[in-house]
């Protein structure tokens, strides 16, 4: 475990911040903060804030508010920060609706093949690493068919410090999980039962996926171990005497386009809203709607019809841009379901083979007006030429 944790730190060491004396009142309003940041409710705040803000200032009166009104779409991004493509290794959309009082969690799957403006399409998981945020969050609008609000972005070190800063994670491992990465230099190793996760153990288990379901089993595995953080930071009286460190952590290690006193207000919201008598958040997962396609040596997730009816039921004003013509040609795979694995044949062609077959793709459309995801498209990374098809990455 040692080993793991000097490898994914890189030796980054702990900082730890003076706590300072406060109002219960205060605290508790800046504790629902942390609440709903760490349970995926809302952003993960505290990335704008400037180096001459301190732990002081958010207690002050300045920052009290009323709970925010109206529908929030707020998308959380996991990036993979040891592997330099920064891929998403997660994608979560989260509606809060004030009105309806609903709160709706919807995972989507880094393989699914959607059109990246500019890049032709390729894996939704590579739009980041191709334009960061604001291409991600424009091929994830065109998708959805729904203009996010608000994003938080969250790499693995930031993760595993703010599990560590809350003291840790209660959640059953359903399964023994065992997978050695030796090109990461990473080791997942949890047992099944009842189990007390500390941060490394924690990003172990949100990022096993070496099972029968791969990546639909590891995206509910996630929204439960979301749902494992709120549980343990709504149960323990003993976070506020934590504030200040949760702070700090949350801090150091998250960036996103929500102010405090939005995020305040929001957490108050939530707060409302979770208060209900017999509530539970509404979980949505797109991979229903998948098929799995195989090309270029490539696994990929297919969305069907199916897809726009899940997100349509999820989002009834929402207009998705699913792509139900598979863009590439298969092998001969064959799959019984999205949910049984069927060994693949390997293709007999080559991946130079494979990228010089098929040369004409279609540019994918933009549906959604993102005035606030401004594209340049000179400044892209990517030498893909928009009219061939060229081999996505892995």
């Amino acid at each position: 475990m040692d080993k793991n944790l000097e490898n994914l730190n890189n030796g980054i060491s702990k900082r730890i911040l003076r706590k300072r004396k406060s109002s219960t009142r205060r605290k508790i309003m800046i504790l629902s903060v942390i609440l709903f940041v760490l349970s995926g409710f809302c952003g993960f705040v505290f990335g704008l804030f400037t180096p001459t803000k301190n732990i002081g200032d958010l207690l002050t009166p300045n920052f009290m508010a009323q709970p925010a009104k109206g529908e929030l779409n707020l998308v959380l991004f996991g990036i993979d920060d040891v592997d330099e493509t920064h891929r998403t290794d997660t994608i979560l959309w989260l509606n809060i609706n004030t009105d309806n009082k609903t709160i709706t969690m919807m995972s989507v799957p880094r393989d699914t093949l959607v059109p990246i403006p500019g890049h032709g399409y390729d894996k939704i998981n590579a739009a980041y690493a191709y334009g960061e945020t604001e291409l991600a969050l424009r091929t994830l609008a065109n998708f959805i068919g729904v203009k996010p609000d608000k994003y938080v972005v969250l790499g693995y070190k930031g993760f595993m410090k703010i599990i560590d800063a809350i003291g840790g994670v209660d959640i059953n491992v359903d399964k023994r999980m065992y997978y050695v990465d030796n090109w990461a230099h990473f080791t997942i190793d949890l047992y099944p039962g009842m189990q007390h996760l500390n941060g490394l153990q924690s990003l172990e288990y949100v990022r096993f996926r070496h099972d029968a379901l791969g990546d639909l089993g590891r995206m509910r595995r996630q929204q439960e171990f979301l749902l494992a953080v709120k549980n343990k930071l709504f149960s323990s009286p003993a976070m506020i005497a934590k504030i200040p460190d949760i702070l700090k952590v949350v801090l150091d290690n998250v960036q996103t386009n929500m102010s405090f006193n939005d995020a305040l207000s929001w957490a108050l919201a939530v707060k409302e809203i979770i208060n209900q008598p017999n509530f539970q958040i509404k979980r949505v997962f797109l991979d229903e709607g998948m098929v799995p396609k195989y090309a270029y040596g490539i696994d990929y997730l297919w969305p069907t019809q199916k897809v726009v009816s899940i997100i349509k039921s999820a989002f009834p004003n929402a207009n998705p841009d699913v792509p139900l013509t598979f863009p590439f040609p298969e092998d001969n795979t064959t799959y019984s379901s999205i949910n049984t694995v069927v060994q693949k044949t390997p293709p007999t062609q080559t991946t130079s083979e494979a990228k010089n077959k098929n040369t004409t793709k279609n540019e994918p459309k933009t549906n959604i007006n993102s005035s606030n995801t401004k594209i340049n498209e000179n400044q892209k990374t990517s030498p893909t030429n928009n009219n061939t098809i060229t081999l996505p990455q892995r």
